[in-house]
């Protein structure tokens, strides 16, 4: 990586070795370019319309990815104390907010790929069936889903919708009445009528 001054003498020439990401390999792709008003950018045979971006957004920037300035003060010829200054910058903490924001923006986008490629390979397993193996010609072989399956994604896919809706995903007092129900239920399958008010009335042995 050369560094030079407006005039273009060379300041520092200290190549990093390069991480595998895509950051790295874009400014390595343009560290030897000479750099003007101190900053890295495009001339004769790069990409058009390439980013021009000085040293210290770059390291800003490569912070943001890494957490690590000792990493970044190696790979880009400073000492931790000077990146450490840096850091405290107005401009350092602007960088970095919209640096976040931009990633948070790709994570989004990326999970809703994830997210929607999810859910219709789910609706596929529940109009086709579970995939169980491969036949002798070649197709799947599938399996219906249980009902027992059917009821915990009809549970987990409603109750996310609710939310997605802003609406509740209960009535109140709703849960109360169906555990009453349940112990009602549970009292009958077990022929214990105590439990369960006013459900049977006893009739002395003499009317029997």
């Amino acid at each position: 990586m050369k560094v030079t001054d407006k005039k273009g003498a060379v300041l520092q020439e200290s190549p990093p070795q390069p991480p595998a990401d895509q950051f790295h390999t874009a400014v390595q792709a343009i560290a030897d370019e000479r750099v003007s008003d101190g900053a890295f950018g495009a001339s004769a045979g790069t990409v058009p319309g390439e980013e021009l971006v000085t040293l210290d957004i770059a390291i800003c920037r490569r912070y943001c990815e890494t957490g690590n300035m000792a990493l970044c003060a190696r790979e880009f010829g400073k000492t931790v104390y000077e990146i450490n200054k840096m850091a405290r910058q107005l401009w350092w903490q602007e960088e970095e907010t919209r640096f976040k924001r931009d990633s948070n923006t790709i994570l989004d986008s990326t999970y809703t790929r994830i997210l929607d490629r999810s859910l219709i390979e789910l609706e596929d397993r529940i109009i086709k069936g579970e995939v169980t193996g491969v036949n002798k010609d070649g197709t799947k072989r599938r399996m219906p889903i249980t009902a027992s399956v059917l009821t915990r994604v009809a549970d987990s896919v409603f109750i996310k919708r609710q939310l997605l809706r802003n609406e509740p995903t209960s009535i109140p007092g709703d849960t109360d009445r169906m555990n009453l129900l349940a112990n009602k239920l549970r009292a009958l399958g077990a022929k214990d009528p105590s439990i369960i008010d006013g459900a049977v009335t006893e009739v002395p042995r003499d009317e029997q």
